[in-house]
Protein backbone atom coordinates (compact mmCIF):
# COMPACT_ATOMS: atom_id res chain seq x y z
CA UNK A 1 0.00 0.00 0.00
CA UNK A 2 1.03 3.63 -0.41
CA UNK A 3 0.94 4.47 3.29
CA UNK A 4 0.95 2.25 6.37
CA UNK A 5 0.71 3.41 9.97
CA UNK A 6 1.33 0.93 12.75
CA UNK A 7 1.52 1.75 16.45
CA UNK A 8 1.48 5.45 15.56
CA UNK A 9 0.01 8.52 17.22
CA UNK A 10 -1.25 11.62 15.42
CA UNK A 11 -1.93 14.19 18.11
CA UNK A 12 -2.83 17.86 18.35
CA UNK A 13 -2.81 18.77 14.67
CA UNK A 14 -4.14 22.20 13.71
CA UNK A 15 -4.35 21.55 9.95
CA UNK A 16 -7.56 21.08 7.99
CA UNK A 17 -7.20 17.31 8.53
CA UNK A 18 -4.99 15.36 10.90
CA UNK A 19 -4.10 13.14 7.94
CA UNK A 20 -5.42 13.31 4.36
CA UNK A 21 -4.83 10.52 1.83
CA UNK A 22 -5.66 11.29 -1.80
CA UNK A 23 -5.85 8.68 -4.58
CA UNK A 24 -3.80 6.18 -2.62
CA UNK A 25 -3.98 2.88 -0.74
CA UNK A 26 -3.63 3.02 3.04
CA UNK A 27 -3.53 0.79 6.10
CA UNK A 28 -3.72 2.05 9.68
CA UNK A 29 -3.42 -0.45 12.53
CA UNK A 30 -3.05 -0.09 16.30
CA UNK A 31 -2.88 3.70 16.10
CA UNK A 32 -4.29 6.73 17.90
CA UNK A 33 -5.67 10.02 16.56
CA UNK A 34 -6.44 12.71 19.14
CA UNK A 35 -6.80 16.43 19.69
CA UNK A 36 -7.20 17.42 16.04
CA UNK A 37 -8.67 20.82 15.19
CA UNK A 38 -10.72 19.38 12.31
CA UNK A 39 -11.25 15.88 10.84
CA UNK A 40 -8.79 13.30 12.15
CA UNK A 41 -8.57 11.29 8.91
CA UNK A 42 -9.82 12.17 5.43
CA UNK A 43 -9.61 9.82 2.43
CA UNK A 44 -10.35 11.18 -1.04
CA UNK A 45 -10.64 8.55 -3.78
CA UNK A 46 -8.63 6.11 -1.70
CA UNK A 47 -8.80 2.47 -0.73
CA UNK A 48 -7.77 1.05 2.58
CA UNK A 49 -8.14 -0.52 6.00
CA UNK A 50 -8.40 1.03 9.47
CA UNK A 51 -8.07 -1.57 12.23
CA UNK A 52 -7.70 -1.43 16.02
CA UNK A 53 -7.49 2.37 16.06
CA UNK A 54 -8.91 4.91 18.49
CA UNK A 55 -10.03 8.46 17.70
CA UNK A 56 -10.74 10.78 20.62
CA UNK A 57 -11.19 14.45 21.40
CA UNK A 58 -11.59 15.38 17.74
CA UNK A 59 -13.16 18.72 16.82
CA UNK A 60 -14.88 17.33 13.69
CA UNK A 61 -15.14 13.85 12.10
CA UNK A 62 -13.08 10.86 13.16
CA UNK A 63 -13.09 9.26 9.70
CA UNK A 64 -14.27 11.12 6.57
CA UNK A 65 -14.18 9.32 3.21
CA UNK A 66 -15.18 10.54 -0.25
CA UNK A 67 -15.15 8.47 -3.42
CA UNK A 68 -13.38 5.73 -1.48
CA UNK A 69 -13.59 2.04 -0.57
CA UNK A 70 -12.72 1.45 3.07
CA UNK A 71 -12.79 -1.33 5.67
CA UNK A 72 -12.98 -0.39 9.35
CA UNK A 73 -12.57 -2.93 12.16
CA UNK A 74 -12.26 -2.59 15.93
CA UNK A 75 -12.43 1.21 15.93
CA UNK A 76 -13.51 3.54 18.74
CA UNK A 77 -14.45 7.20 18.42
CA UNK A 78 -14.91 9.18 21.65
CA UNK A 79 -15.72 12.86 22.19
CA UNK A 80 -16.14 13.90 18.57
CA UNK A 81 -17.32 17.32 17.41
CA UNK A 82 -19.18 15.86 14.44
CA UNK A 83 -19.35 12.32 12.97
CA UNK A 84 -17.76 8.99 13.83
CA UNK A 85 -17.92 7.82 10.22
CA UNK A 86 -18.72 10.25 7.41
CA UNK A 87 -19.09 8.31 4.16
CA UNK A 88 -19.79 10.36 1.04
CA UNK A 89 -19.55 10.87 -2.70
CA UNK A 90 -20.21 7.31 -3.88
CA UNK A 91 -18.07 5.59 -1.25
CA UNK A 92 -18.34 2.02 0.02
CA UNK A 93 -17.49 1.33 3.64
CA UNK A 94 -17.70 -1.95 5.53
CA UNK A 95 -17.00 -2.29 9.23
CA UNK A 96 -17.34 -4.38 12.34
CA UNK A 97 -16.90 -3.94 16.07
CA UNK A 98 -17.29 -0.18 16.12
CA UNK A 99 -17.99 2.10 19.10
CA UNK A 100 -18.87 5.80 18.99
CA UNK A 101 -19.44 7.81 22.16
CA UNK A 102 -20.36 11.46 22.66
CA UNK A 103 -20.81 12.45 19.01
CA UNK A 104 -23.15 14.54 16.88
CA UNK A 105 -23.66 11.61 14.50
CA UNK A 106 -22.43 8.04 14.88
CA UNK A 107 -22.45 6.86 11.26
CA UNK A 108 -23.46 8.95 8.23
CA UNK A 109 -23.88 7.69 4.67
CA UNK A 110 -24.53 10.39 2.09
CA UNK A 111 -24.46 11.11 -1.62
CA UNK A 112 -24.84 7.70 -3.27
CA UNK A 113 -22.71 5.93 -0.66
CA UNK A 114 -23.39 2.63 1.07
CA UNK A 115 -22.28 1.56 4.54
CA UNK A 116 -22.46 -2.05 5.77
CA UNK A 117 -21.51 -2.52 9.43
CA UNK A 118 -22.02 -5.03 12.22
CA UNK A 119 -21.55 -5.14 15.99
CA UNK A 120 -21.91 -1.40 16.55
CA UNK A 121 -22.35 0.50 19.82
CA UNK A 122 -23.47 4.14 19.68
CA UNK A 123 -23.67 6.09 22.91
CA UNK A 124 -24.66 9.66 23.71
CA UNK A 125 -25.42 11.19 20.31
CA UNK A 126 -26.49 14.81 19.96
CA UNK A 127 -28.24 14.54 16.58
CA UNK A 128 -28.55 10.99 15.20
CA UNK A 129 -26.89 7.63 15.67
CA UNK A 130 -27.35 6.59 12.04
CA UNK A 131 -28.08 9.02 9.19
CA UNK A 132 -28.54 8.60 5.43
CA UNK A 133 -29.18 11.57 3.17
CA UNK A 134 -28.22 13.69 0.17
CA UNK A 135 -25.82 16.55 0.81
CA UNK A 136 -24.79 17.11 -2.82
CA UNK A 137 -27.74 16.75 -5.23
CA UNK A 138 -25.46 15.77 -8.13
CA UNK A 139 -25.05 12.38 -6.45
CA UNK A 140 -28.19 10.84 -4.97
CA UNK A 141 -29.61 8.98 -1.97
CA UNK A 142 -27.53 6.91 0.42
CA UNK A 143 -28.00 3.69 2.36
CA UNK A 144 -26.84 1.93 5.52
CA UNK A 145 -27.12 -1.73 6.52
CA UNK A 146 -26.48 -2.42 10.22
CA UNK A 147 -26.49 -5.86 11.83
CA UNK A 148 -26.25 -5.82 15.61
CA UNK A 149 -26.48 -2.26 16.89
CA UNK A 150 -26.70 -1.19 20.52
CA UNK A 151 -27.83 2.33 21.39
CA UNK A 152 -26.85 3.58 24.85
CA UNK A 153 -28.39 6.78 26.21
CA UNK A 154 -29.91 7.51 22.79
CA UNK A 155 -33.64 8.25 22.60
CA UNK A 156 -35.63 6.56 19.84
CA UNK A 157 -36.06 9.84 17.92
CA UNK A 158 -32.28 10.28 17.80
CA UNK A 159 -31.42 6.76 16.66
CA UNK A 160 -31.93 7.40 12.94
CA UNK A 161 -32.25 10.35 10.56
CA UNK A 162 -33.17 9.22 7.05
CA UNK A 163 -34.05 11.52 4.17
CA UNK A 164 -36.55 10.67 1.42
CA UNK A 165 -34.99 8.33 -1.14
CA UNK A 166 -32.43 6.97 1.30
CA UNK A 167 -32.87 4.05 3.69
CA UNK A 168 -31.37 2.34 6.71
CA UNK A 169 -31.66 -1.40 7.34
CA UNK A 170 -31.53 -1.66 11.11
CA UNK A 171 -31.20 -5.26 12.28
CA UNK A 172 -33.33 -6.47 9.36
CA UNK A 173 -36.00 -3.76 9.51
CA UNK A 174 -35.88 -1.17 6.73
CA UNK A 175 -36.39 2.46 7.72
CA UNK A 176 -37.42 4.55 4.75
CA UNK A 177 -36.62 8.22 4.53
CA UNK A 178 -38.92 11.15 5.19
CA UNK A 179 -38.82 14.76 4.06
CA UNK A 180 -36.08 16.55 5.95
CA UNK A 181 -33.98 19.56 4.98
CA UNK A 182 -30.47 18.45 5.89
CA UNK A 183 -29.10 21.97 5.39
CA UNK A 184 -31.48 23.16 8.11
CA UNK A 185 -30.25 20.60 10.63
CA UNK A 186 -28.78 22.68 13.42
CA UNK A 187 -25.95 21.48 15.58
CA UNK A 188 -27.37 23.38 18.53
CA UNK A 189 -31.07 22.66 18.08
CA UNK A 190 -32.66 19.90 16.06
CA UNK A 191 -36.30 19.20 15.37
CA UNK A 192 -36.55 15.79 13.80
CA UNK A 193 -39.37 15.10 11.33
CA UNK A 194 -42.27 12.89 12.37
CA UNK A 195 -41.81 9.38 11.02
Amino acid sequence: CSIRLSHSRILGTQAEDGLNVIRARFEFVDSEFAGTASDAFDADFGEGLIERCVFHDIDADAIDVSGSTVQVRDVRGINLGDKGLSVGENSRLTGERLTFENVDFGIVSKDLSHVTVSDVTIQGVRIAGLAAYIKKPSYGPATITVDGVTFVDVSVEHQTLVQTGSWVDLDGARIWGVDVNIDAVSYTHLTLPTK
